[in-house]
């Protein structure tokens, strides 16, 4: 999977860019790709800060300070 040494590089990026930042606002572009109703995810992730960021597999695994967790996939191809 030649991927995987990229997702590396994008949490390493992505931790140094906005790691312990709180969220003021979201985009949601596809509503499909959240399990929420927009509002209920919208007051979930907002003000929230971002406690870290790990990988999974493919996945980025942001932690929020509520315990939430928010993934992300980039789909990238191999």
């Amino acid at each position: 999977m030649p991927e995987l040494p990229e997702m590396e590089t994008y949490k390493t990026w992505l931790a140094s860019l906005i790691g312990g930042r709180t969220i003021t606002n979201a985009m949601i572009q596809r509503e499909k790709s959240i399990n929420l109703p927009a509002g209920k995810f919208m007051k979930a992730v907002t003000n929230q800060k971002i406690q870290s960021i790990s990988r999974r597999a493919k996945y980025l695994i942001f932690q929020l300070e509520n315990g939430s967790c928010l993934l992300l996939h980039l789909m990238l191809g191999g």
